[in-house]
């Protein structure tokens, strides 16, 4: 008896640890908060169903997302890069020009602010979840518009946009409706904690480019490297704030972007900033500690 008892102890606790892990979600506080892994799939009037699929961080504040549609015969699917700072989007391979800006999901804690519109709140039935949601009303030229959004996550729950106008003397009238019908990311027992942006200053001495180069071709280690810039930091040489705090005491992997900059910075074909991302990340991650 005692074995099994055992054994049943054992498997409630390795549950319970899962599920304690499963409902953290730390995000940048100001941004909007995706991970690897992520989904939102909508159903509307205009498409049958689209939906995003967000995959690998490419740096610190962009990660890579699929978006995907289908009207019942013909599907359609295209690959995007998310800013997570700012909601703009690009094409993969073209981030210097900005295909538009993402609109179903918002930078959290949401900025009610930045919808200059009616706003009020309700109770929202999400998948039998009861809700908290912004109700918010964009002025639209010619038309209507009705946004709510999940207090929690800044996921749009529900889009409903309507035009009524003019075009070249003949009457025009559009109807958009959008609702979200899954995503992982909403649950009842998920807990969002969020960290602060770490300021960093944006220049770096010179001489840490060779260090930079030497990782980059793979002649020190990743963690000559990373003992190195801990050593800068600590020494006042490259500024940081103490907010940081590790997530793992673990040796983690270095992404391979982090390394692509630094040989990209060595080389000045970016700049102190966009380096200094990748050791902010390195931060917030807990490899460096601070």
């Amino acid at each position: 008896m005692k074995p099994i008892f055992l054994i049943l102890v054992l498997l409630f606790l390795i549950s319970f640890i899962n599920n304690i892990y499963a409902e953290e979600r730390t995000c940048v506080e100001g941004q909007i908060c995706v991970l690897p892994g992520d989904f939102l799939i909508y159903s509307g009037n205009q498409v049958e169903e689209f939906s995003y699929f967000f995959e690998d961080f490419i740096d610190i504040d962009k990660i890579q997302y699929t978006h995907k549609t289908s009207d019942g015969n013909d599907s359609f699917e295209q690959d995007y890069v998310l800013n997570l700072k700012n909601g703009d989007i690009f094409e993969i391979g073209n981030l210097d020009e900005k295909q538009g800006s993402f609109v179903m999901i918002s930078t959290i804690p949401v900025q009610i602010e930045q919808f200059s519109s009616e706003i009020g709140k309700e109770k929202y039935l999400f998948k039998n979840m009861e809700r908290e949601a912004w109700v918010v009303s964009p002025k639209v030229e010619g038309g209507t518009s009705t946004i709510i959004l999940d207090k929690q996550t800044g996921i749009v729950l529900e889009m409903n946009i309507k035009v009524e106008s003019d075009v070249d003397g003949q009457p025009f009238n559009f109807e958009l409706i959008n609702k979200l019908v899954d995503t992982n990311i909403i649950d009842e027992s998920t807990m969002i904690t969020f960290t602060k942006p770490i300021p960093i200053e944006e220049k770096v001495p010179d001489w840490v480019r060779n260090a930079a180069l030497w990782w980059s071709d793979d002649l020190i280690s990743d963690k000559e490297f990373v003992n190195g810039i801990q050593f800068l930091i600590d020494e006042g040489i490259i500024q940081v704030s103490s907010e940081s705090q590790s997530k793992s005491e673990e040796t983690q992997p270095i992404p391979e972007w982090i390394k692509n900059t630094a040989g990209w910075w060595a080389t000045n074909q970016v700049s102190d900033k966009e380096f200094l991302n990748g050791i902010k990340w390195l931060i917030e991650e807990g490899i460096i500690v601070v």
